[in-house]
C-alpha cells in the first residue's frame, strides 16, 4: 500500500520530536471576514466536479511514475462527500477507485489538495457500520467519524464522541499563502468577471448565481464565463413532468415535501397510464397524500418542521398505497453527479431531493426544500471543465427549473423506483 497524507504541524512534531513552524498566512475564514481581494469563504471551496478532476490528474501522474498498481483502466466508481463536525460544511471528497481510493480537500488554501490515497486499501470509514442516511465526518488525515444525526458522533470503531468536543482540524492549516499566485489571480478575475457580466443582478435574476435556473448553458456562461455545450444528459420524464406548487394548496406551510410527492404521483400516473391518478386533480392527489400523513402521524408537520427526512421514504410509499400502487424507495443518498446519473439515467426512476437550508439557490426555506429530480445534463466548456445540473419540479414554479449539483452540497435524495 502507498499512502500520502497532509498532516497538521503538531502531528509532525509529536511523531518526530522536531517542531514544525506553522504558517502565519491568512486562513480561509479571515479572508471572508476581512474581505481580502474581494473573496468570500465560498470562493475558496473546491467543488465536487473540480475535485474529481484533481483526483483524475493525480491518478494519471502516479501511473507515469510506475510506483502504484494503477493503470489506464483505473477509474472512479463512487464519490462520498465528507463534512465537518456540524454535518453541514463539506471538508473533502473521497473517490473510491477500482483499486484504492483518493481523498481530495474541499479547501483551495491547503498546501496539498490530496489528503490521503492508497492504490490497494479501502477508505477507513468502510469498516464502520453505517445506515443509508449517515454522513462521514472528516476532520483531518485519518480522523473520521460517523454522523447519525444524534448529538454524539461515532468513531469508526463504534465508540461515541460528543459533537461539541470536536473541531475541524483543517482550519489551522489553511493559509492564503498556500494558494498559487496564478490560481489566486484566476479566482479573483473569475469572480470580478461574473459580477461585471451584463445581466448579473443583485436581485438574483434568472440564470444568475442565487437565482432560478431555466437554461443551464446561459447560467454557466453568466456565472463562469466562456462557452458551454452539453456533453451528457438523460431526460425520460419530460413529457410527464407535473408542476403543482405551494400556492396551489392554501392553509399549509413548509409543505414542499407533500407537494413533491404529489408531483411524483401525477408523473407516475401520466407515464404509466394509471386512470385513477390521471383523472385526479392535483388538489385530489395532494389530499390523498395528506390522508396518508394523517394515517401515519409523524411524516409531515404543518408549518413547523415540514417533512422529516427520516421518514420521507415511508411517506412516499404510504402515499402511493392510497392509490393501490406499490413502489420501491432506495436511499437516502448524497446528491452528486454519479448518483444522479444512476438515479435518473434510467427511465423508471425519479428523485425526491431534500436540500439543506441555506443552499446557494432560491430554495432556502426554514427547513430546507424538497423537489422532484427527473433529468440531468452535464456541460463542458472549451477548456474541458464540466458543470452538472438536475432538472426539477421545484414546487414554486409551473415549469421546469434546474439546480447545479455543486450548489446543493449536503442535499440528499431517495430514489423512487417503478420497476
Amino acid at each position: 500500500m502507498v499512502m500520502l497524507m497532509t498532516t497538521p504541524a503538531s502531528a509532525y512534531e509529536e511523531a518526530s520530536g522536531v517542531p514544525v513552524e506553522a504558517s502565519e498566512g491568512t486562513v480561509g475564514n479571515e479572508i471572508a471576514d476581512e474581505g481580502i481581494l474581494g473573496l468570500e469563504e465560498e470562493d475558496l471551496i473546491i467543488s465536487e466536479e473540480a475535485a474529481g478532476y484533481i483526483a483524475e490528474f493525480f491518478i494519471r501522474d502516479m501511473i507515469e511514475t510506475g510506483q502504484t498498481c494503477w493503470n489506464d483502466s483505473t477509474a472512479i466508481i463512487e464519490t462520498t462527500l465528507m463534512y465537518d463536525e456540524t454535518g453541514d460544511n463539506v471538508t473533502g471528497y473521497t473517490f473510491k477507485l477500482s483499486a484504492g481510493y483518493i481523498v481530495v480537500s474541499a479547501y483551495v488554501d491547503l498546501s496539498n489538495p490530496i489528503l490521503e490515497w492508497s492504490d490497494v486499501a479501502e477508505p477507513v470509514y468502510e469498516d464502520a457500520e453505517m445506515d443509508s442516511g449517515d454522513k462521514v465526518v472528516y476532520l483531518g488525515a485519518l480522523d473520521y467519524y460517523i454522523d447519525t444525526g444524534e448529538a454524539d458522533l461515532e468513531t469508526v470503531d463504534g465508540d461515541t464522541v460528543p459533537r461539541d468536543e470536536l473541531s475541524n482540524g483543517f482550519e489551522e492549516q489553511r493559509s492564503i499563502e498556500n494558494v498559487d499566485e496564478e490560481l489566486l489571480s484566476a479566482i479573483v478575475e473569475a469572480k470580478e468577471e461574473a459580477l461585471s457580466t451584463p445581466g448579473i443582478s443583485t436581485f438574483a435574476a434568472d440564470n444568475n448565481k442565487g437565482g432560478y435556473i431555466t437554461d443551464p448553458i446561459t447560467y454557466a456562461k453568466n456565472v463562469y464565463g466562456g462557452t458551454w455545450t452539453a456533453n451528457n444528459w438523460a431526460n425520460y420524464w419530460e413529457n410527464y413532468a407535473f408542476y403543482s406548487k405551494e400556492d396551489d394548496f392554501s392553509g399549509y406551510g413548509n409543505h414542499c415535501g407533500p407537494i413533491a410527492i404529489t408531483n411524483i404521483i401525477k408523473m407516475y400516473g401520466e407515464k404509466y397510464n394509471h386512470s385513477k391518478i390521471k383523472n385526479s386533480t392535483k388538489q385530489d392527489v395532494f389530499g390523498e397524500v395528506m390522508y396518508a400523513n394523517n394515517k401515519n402521524f409523524g411524516l409531515y408537520f404543518n408549518s413547523t418542521d415540514g417533512t422529516f427526512r427520516s421518514t420521507a421514504d415511508a411517506f412516499i410509499r404510504d402515499s402511493f398505497d392510497v392509490f393501490d400502487v406499490t413502489v420501491r424507495t432506495f436511499g437516502r443518498y448524497a446528491v452528486n453527479y454519479q448518483n444522479t446519473v444512476n438515479a435518473v439515467g434510467s427511465s423508471n426512476r425519479l428523485m425526491y431531493i431534500a436540500m439543506n437550508q441555506g443552499s446557494n439557490t432560491p430554495y432556502t426555506g426554514k427547513s430546507g426544500h424538497a423537489v422532484v429530480g427527473f433529468a440531468y445534463t452535464r456541460l463542458m466548456n472549451s477548456s474541458g471543465f464540466g458543470r452538472a445540473f438536475i432538472k426539477i419540479c421545484d414546487g414554486k414554479n409551473n415549469s421546469a427549473r434546474y439546480v447545479e449539483i455543486d450548489s446543493i452540497a449536503g442535499a440528499e435524495y431517495w430514489e423512487v423506483n417503478f420497476s
